[in-house]
């Protein structure tokens, strides 16, 4: 259902979030807010959850 938001860019706004709180929680994710903004801005924030959640998956390497 996710993906089917996606395609509407307004709505990445919140499917991105979603993602953040979620690795928040975790602990995977440990930059703030206001570099993450910059990064959405930047069309660098999926990129930068990927790298994410590939790094918590194969390791910190």
């Amino acid at each position: 259902m996710k993906s089917l938001f996606a395609m509407i860019p307004i709505v990445n706004v919140l499917v991105y979030m979603d993602y953040v709180v979620w690795l928040k929680d975790r602990g995977m994710l440990d930059i703030d807010y206001r570099d993450l903004m910059s990064y959405f801005f930047r069309g660098q924030m999926m990129t930068t959850i990927i790298r994410t959640l590939y790094k918590e998956k194969h390791g910190k390497s």
